[in-house]
């Protein structure tokens, strides 16, 4: 008793060069001859995880390792977003430290290594050192060298 499953190629006259590559572990493929639904349980943990971030006056976030992350501030700190790819958009909550510091957006790294001095739009809000006040910084990457951000605070 066998059972298999065939890979069908577009027709001569669709002047397909396609190349599909399958994962070298068992997964599941996502069609139109299913659901087409896709669960939380297949996306990767730049998506469905958060990470602590150390203090320190350089910060690396690393975009591929979470999707929230958090950090308290004990130093004056400048994020370098490192794997940056169209479309990212990530979420930091910031954790004042009560010493006057603050948050400074440095340097964008795509996915080839390619790291420039990033463009980062400010559409609103300020960071907030007040001792452990909590800042929420969301930031759209629109580019692998340009994103659009902004800081909110919980309202009292």
């Amino acid at each position: 008793n066998q059972h298999f499953q065939t890979l069908k190629a577009q027709p001569h006259s669709a002047a397909s060069s396609a190349t599909l590559t399958l994962p070298s572990a068992t997964g599941t493929l996502v069609g139109t001859g299913d659901t087409n639904s896709v669960t939380g349980t297949m996306l990767g943990a730049e998506f469905t995880a958060s990470a602590a971030l150390s203090s320190g006056t350089t910060v690396a976030v690393d975009t591929d390792t979470a999707d929230v992350f958090t950090l308290t501030l004990g130093h004056s700190a400048t994020l370098n977003f490192t794997n940056v790819a169209i479309g990212d958009f990530k979420t930091i909550i910031i954790t004042g430290g009560g010493g006057s510091y603050t948050v400074a957006l440095g340097t964008i790294t795509d996915t080839s290594s390619t790291t420039v001095t990033g463009s980062f739009n400010k559409i609103s809000g300020t960071y907030s050192d007040t001792s452990s006040a909590k800042n929420l910084l969301q930031i759209k990457f629109i580019s692998t060298t340009e994103a659009w951000y902004s800081y909110s605070q919980i309202s009292s």
